[in-house]
């Protein structure tokens, strides 16, 4: 008399989740996948049930997660017949997931799935629809228990302290992300896997941009507070944007930054000397945060550009070809004030007669033909590689640049006889000695 059946949610929480706590789960192996299908067929009562005790208010703020303790408790029997906790598993194909996971993430050791024994009885069904539909059910449960269907962020929680001169000891929590997992798709350098990458993080970068980046703590100030530093990246978002593993359509792998988007307008500008992603991505945010670009829109993007082919091994004829529009773009008055330009200006960027690129103080501007015939094959001296009488097009970039005229070093070698500039005096020297 008097006495009433235990709720669902005192079944789970007095009942089976205590046993994970401990190792008397190790002594119920015959019982486990009877527990894990309770909690799913009750789990919605089991929630329920919980902010009815927990967090009887409606505020969303003061809500605790009601399956917090089920995230952290149960384990999960996996593919290798071991069992893990649930943020440790990823969600197999056979359970609708489509990310195609068991095959990008093969060959990493520590990667464990959902073992098939769950819904092992549902391959029974023979009506299609309902057995896709209890499948559905499964994914759903596990998913929402936190099991993995993208490849894993991890979440380490640090603690900071600070010790005040009252001996007081004050500390603060804070996460750093990481994702092992990410790193040892592209320690593998396959191309296919990396598509496949590229392609998960671009649909599921609403959820991924949240780890790219974390913060510690400092404490201090007058009223003896934490404060929060600049953010430092997460180092699986770090190799993704320096790396080369970007899939090109001329079949290699590049860097982010030096990869276009295939799109018409930018290869009629371009043409085939800059690699272009061989993938379809959409996420405007994923593909700004890469630093890919989209289309030639500044003088800033054609500097990159150049630089970018400075890297190369050799030029071919559409190379030199699309070097020679680089420097008709960045032929602007006042160019030289940009920001970014003085540090530009001391790379290797100016593409020669020797077949090379040179720094701007290695580097003449043939504005005499005569004098050149005498001094283009001598191997220490090169020339700025242009069309015949095309540097007056170029007026506004050689002043920024501060390539000397080949005229003005004769001039100033005949007028004074001695060096302008002491960094440049071997050069000098070369040709005042050639002056006939």
């Amino acid at each position: 008399m008097g006495v009433q059946d235990a709720s669902c949610y005192e079944i789970i929480e007095n009942h089976i989740l205590p046993l994970y706590k401990g190792n008397s789960w190790k002594s119920k192996f015959n019982q486990l996948l009877g527990y894990i299908c309770y909690i799913k067929d009750n789990l919605s009562e089991y929630e329920k049930e919980f902010n009815k005790r927990k967090t009887p208010y409606s505020y969303s703020y003061s809500k605790e997660d009601p399956l917090k303790s089920l995230k952290e408790s149960l384990l999960i029997k996996t593919d290798k017949n071991g069992y893990s906790r649930l943020e440790n598993v990823y969600l197999p194909a056979s359970y609708g997931n489509p990310n195609e996971l068991e095959i990008l993430l093969s060959g990493i050791q520590d990667v464990w799935f959902v073992s098939s024994e769950y819904i092992q009885d549902l391959m029974q069904i023979k009506d299609l629809s309902e057995k896709a539909e209890k499948i559905k059910e499964w994914r759903e449960f596990f998913v929402k228990l936190g099991v993995h269907v993208v490849p894993k962020v991890d979440i380490q929680v640090n603690i900071t302290s600070h010790k005040s001169n009252t001996k007081s000891v004050y500390t603060h929590e804070y996460p750093i992300y990481r994702s092992s997992h990410i790193l040892k798709i592209l320690e593998i350098n396959d191309i296919e896997k990396n598509k496949r990458l590229a392609q998960i993080l671009d649909f599921n970068w609403n959820y991924y941009k949240e780890y790219k980046q974390w913060y510690d703590y400092s404490f201090g100030g007058s009223h003896g507070s934490w404060y929060r530093s600049s953010a430092r990246e997460a180092n699986w978002f770090t190799t993704i944007k320096t790396a080369a593993w970007l899939p090109t359509t001329k079949g290699k792998l590049a860097n982010p930054s030096e990869i276009f988007l295939d799109k018409t307008e930018t290869g009629a500008i371009l043409g085939d000397s800059v690699p272009y992603l061989a993938i379809t991505l959409n996420n405007q945010d994923f593909i700004k945060d890469l630093g890919i670009k989209e289309k030639i829109t500044d003088s800033k993007d054609y500097a990159d550009l150049l630089l970018a082919l400075s890297h190369k091994k050799e030029l071919d004829e559409k190379d030199e070809e699309l070097v020679l529009k680089i420097y008709q773009e960045l032929n602007i008055v006042g160019i030289n004030l940009k920001d970014w330009w003085k540090t530009f200006m001391i790379k290797r960027i100016f593409w020669t007669n020797k077949k090379i690129f040179c720094t701007a103080s290695k580097v003449l501007i043939n504005d005499n033909d005569e004098a050149y015939e005498l001094f283009k094959d001598n191997p220490q001296i090169a020339f700025l590689k242009l069309p015949p009488n095309y540097y007056p097009k170029l007026q506004h970039f050689i002043k920024g640049t501060d390539i000397r005229y080949l005229s003005q070093i004769i001039k100033t070698e005949l007028a004074i006889g001695e060096v302008p500039k002491v960094e440049e005096e071997s050069l000098t020297e070369q040709i005042k000695a050639l002056i006939p």
